[in-house]
């Protein structure tokens, strides 16, 4: 069995302690292979080098406790196709642990409870263009940062459009959110674009 760096994500044989790079402990993987081979399982590839190390150890550790059968290789997760609602679901408890903070403007009776589902739509419209012109860059171009900016507020402010699930709504606000401060902070161009990725990604089956 092969053994790998959660840091860094360095395999190494099963004999070698720590990693050579990092010098954290090394991890055992399990044999997921070997698990897909006798049940004829289909294996899915989540590609988490964005992830922070200690994001992917909490993930580690809640498939362990859900039973789920994983294997890293460097930062990319394999696991088997038939678990893939189980993992989404445990990817986004680690991703987006708090619920995004109710809005206190107006005690709910705000423009947010007024807009009809054109103007909710168009807000999520909005922000998924803007997110997918950021993707495909090859760098973060200072006026579509502008105007994410000010469509990650108006999201802020915006109920879950009809047909998404609230707490979907919620994680793409807080990602939205996050970007925003990122791109205000003048932050990495790569990491902004992989999370306008993420984002898209979350809104291209609603929009």
């Amino acid at each position: 069995m092969t053994r790998y760096c959660q840091s860094c994500g360095a395999e190494y044989i099963d004999s070698v302690q720590d990693c050579a790079d990092c010098g954290l402990p090394l991890q055992d993987a399990p044999a997921l292979a070997v698990v897909a081979e006798q049940e004829d399982h289909e294996i899915l590839v989540y590609e988490l080098n964005t992830w922070e190390a200690e994001q992917r150890t909490r993930l580690e550790a809640v498939l362990g406790e859900s039973g789920v059968p994983f294997q890293w290789e460097g930062t990319d997760l394999l696991v088997p196709a038939a678990d893939e609602g189980k993992v989404d679901d445990l990817l986004d408890r680690i991703e987006f642990p708090d619920p995004l903070p109710a809005s206190t403007d107006g005690g709910g009776d705000g423009v947010a409870d007024d807009m009809d589902d054109e103007a909710v739509y168009q807000v999520m419209s909005d922000l998924f263009v803007i997110a997918d012109r950021m993707a495909d860059g090859n760098s973060v171009d200072l006026a579509v940062a502008g105007d994410f900016i000010e469509a990650a507020a108006a999201a802020a402010e915006t109920p879950a459009p009809f047909g998404v699930d609230e707490r979907l709504w919620q994680q793409v606000q807080r990602l939205a959110n996050e970007m925003a401060e990122r791109l205000q902070n003048e932050e990495d161009d790569a990491t902004v674009m992989a999370d306008a990725t993420t984002l898209r990604n979350a809104l291209r089956g609603f929009v």
